[in-house]
């Protein structure tokens, strides 16, 4: 748990993919920041079977379930696993839209080191956006995407929901609404437990960066078995 793992429920993971295939885009690669154990890895190789799924976990102990997963689904061809924080990440270009997607680990300020929010205000700054010492390692884990993002590629998180309200989250207000393209927010309610070892609210967001768009979409669910395909 001081990892900020926080495990995805299956039924989000199949949410959230579907909605990556109803854009109906031929990803030529899919980025899980985070992986895990490797759930939206695994789910993803299966949905676009000629990608390229990249699959970030720094946590060692974490990455040996997660290779051990991937070798369990004979999918070690398709599926690269990082041992590595997604923040010193490199991803080459490719010619073809990415896919970001996955479940960012939730970590408080707190647990953060120095080092680390200095980067984070000094990545902020070079989108003219002031940052907080007080974001959490989701806010980090966003920035780096809007870092490596690139025109014409998707991206479906799930969080926490307390940026949508918090003065630490305007950040990632302004990059989804100037920048990262946002197309949808999610939320689920907040008395609905969604995640089975961390009390937190939880929202799902959608963008196209690059894409062009005057509205967002927002909706709330009752549960996360009221997504769907997150095209409501």
């Amino acid at each position: 748990r001081q990892f900020g793992a926080t495990f995805t429920p299956p039924a989000v993971v199949r949410s959230m993919v579907s909605w990556a295939q109803t854009q109906r885009k031929q990803f030529v690669r899919v980025v899980d920041p985070g992986a895990g154990s490797g759930r939206f890895a695994l789910a993803a190789a299966r949905a676009f079977p000629n990608a390229e799924i990249v699959a970030v976990e720094k946590e060692p102990h974490i990455a040996r379930l997660l290779n051990a997963t991937v070798i369990a689904a004979g999918l070690q061809a398709q599926i690269r696993v990082l041992v590595q924080d997604y923040r010193t990440v490199d991803l080459p270009s490719v010619k073809g839209p990415t896919l970001f997607i996955g479940n960012p680990p939730y970590v408080r300020h707190h647990s953060i080191g120095p080092h680390w929010k200095r980067w984070y205000k000094a990545g902020l700054k070079a989108y003219d956006i002031s940052g907080s010492q007080l974001a959490g390692l989701h806010l980090h884990f966003l920035l780096k995407t809007r870092q490596v993002a690139r025109p014409g590629d998707y991206g479906c998180f799930i969080t926490a929901a307390e940026w949508l309200d918090v003065n630490y989250g305007s950040p990632l207000r302004t990059m989804f609404t100037n920048g990262m393209g946002g197309q949808a927010l999610h939320l689920i309610d907040k008395t609905t437990p969604v995640f089975d070892d961390a009390l937190t609210s939880a929202v799902i967001f959608c963008f196209h960066v690059g894409g062009a768009k005057n509205s967002i979409r927002v909706r709330h669910v009752s549960s996360v078995n009221d997504l769907g395909d997150l095209s409501g």
